[in-house]
């Protein structure tokens, strides 16, 4: 499989149970305290495609900042983690995520500011879930990732699925 002439390289990554992996081409992390705050961002992140959990989960806080500002604070080990959530003032739907996110395992790396848009495709505003977004690193000024969403299977249970990881 190619993408745009070169090669995809499979990466096989998750979060489960509070720990981080990625297994690839270039190398294997495994429960990497760095890698387990930034998998713990996405999966947040993640949920702009299943909304309700946002309001579901107790664990979950929202803060309103101004008519189209929220600060959205979710569980990350026995903290918290915050994303600036901005509303698209024209049709009511976030728009964007910003968290400050590690993107690299190991000591000594810092957080950077971590920026997911919601791109507006006429599928998204059809169905209030945004079926294209994207994801940047502010200090590389251009998204290095683009999500499509192709399906979605709600309230499916995948308890089984997940935990046979790697069997």
């Amino acid at each position: 499989m190619t993408f745009f002439g070169l090669p995809l390289l499979k990466v096989d990554e998750g979060y489960v149970d509070g720990a981080s992996f990625m297994e690839g081409a270039v190398g294997n992390i495994h429960n990497d305290p760095n890698t387990n705050q930034a998998a713990n961002l996405a999966l947040w992140a993640e949920a702009g495609w299943f909304p309700s959990i946002w309001i579901t989960d107790p664990k979950v806080r929202w803060t309103a900042v101004d008519a189209t500002t929220a600060l959205l604070s979710v569980p990350f080990e026995r903290e918290r983690e915050t994303f600036v959530v901005r509303f698209d003032p024209a049709t009511g739907l976030m728009s964007m995520m910003e968290s400050m996110r590690y993107r690299e395992a190991g000591e000594s790396k810092r957080k950077i500011l971590w920026i997911t848009r919601n791109e507006k495709t006429p599928e998204a505003l059809k169905g209030k879930v945004f079926a294209t977004a994207s994801a940047t690193w502010l200090d590389q000024g251009k998204p290095w990732a683009f999500f499509e969403l192709e399906g979605a299977a709600y309230n499916a249970d995948v308890e089984a699925y997940v935990k046979a990881r790697g069997s």
